[in-house]
């Protein structure tokens, strides 16, 4: 068999496992639908100019110096919601439930990043909602790692990041569009009632999301259900 075989091999193999896997695809999809229907990062400038109108000038900002100050606060955000992990990881090993959890509250904070004019709101909101992505994302890694083999762990991630970056392209081109159709603050807040739709959905569709137990050192039961579902998942 050629390298490129092989490689074609590899490809059909890892997007089969993925496919089959019983919590994967509702992780993606779950990705999916909230980046691509709130992506708002690339476009502050539209967001600052059309929508936080209220509060800046009093502040002493700029356009330009609003916007490096939310890309600021939402790298914060994004940082403290990291941290929050760990904390997280040691309250509740349902690492599934904290990745609903945390998409619920990406939502609300879309919805108030939508629906008010004032900067230092926004900016509130703007945090709020890089923190609970961060989580959300961290949480939906750590269940790509505990629940695939070795052998496939590269190309379940893999599958993640093309799924993350092409909905972040996407998502940063509906936004835009939609900006210009309805408005960005309407698009936003409406991002965030399609996210808690596409929540419910994934759930609905895998059950098994809220109840996925991480590993634990303290617990032979909990690495014994991982190492199951592990084994049903290569049986397939």
């Amino acid at each position: 068999m050629t390298v490129l075989a092989r490689r074609y091999s590899s490809l059909i193999e890892g997007f089969r496992y993925i496919m089959g896997h019983p919590l994967l695809p509702g992780l993606y999809a779950l990705d999916w639908g909230m980046t691509l229907v709130s992506f708002y990062r690339e476009l502050f400038p539209l967001f600052v100019a059309e929508l936080f109108t209220e509060g800046r000038e009093s502040l002493g900002l700029s356009e330009r110096g609003a916007v490096a100050l939310l890309t600021s606060i939402n790298f914060l955000g994004g940082v403290v919601g990291g941290l929050i992990t760990f904390k997280a990881q040691d309250c509740d090993d349902h690492y599934g439930r904290q990745v609903v959890i945390a998409t619920l509250a990406y939502a609300a904070g879309c919805v108030l990043f939508g629906a008010t004019r004032y900067f230092l709101v926004g900016a509130l909101a703007v945090f709020w909602c890089g923190a609970c992505d961060a989580v959300g994302a961290t949480m939906r890694n750590i269940v790509v790692m505990l629940t695939t083999p070795d052998s496939m762990r590269g190309r379940a991630r893999s599958g993640h990041s093309l799924a993350a970056n092409v909905a972040n392209s996407l998502g940063q081109l509906y936004v835009a569009a939609m900006s210009t159709v309805i408005g960005p603050g309407f698009t936003m807040i409406l991002g965030g009632v399609l996210t808690v739709v596409a929540v419910f959905c994934s759930v609905a569709r895998i059950p098994e999301l809220l109840a996925h137990h991480g590993k634990s050192s303290n617990s032979n039961n909990e690495r014994h259900e991982d190492d199951e579902l592990i084994a049903d998942v290569s049986d397939e």
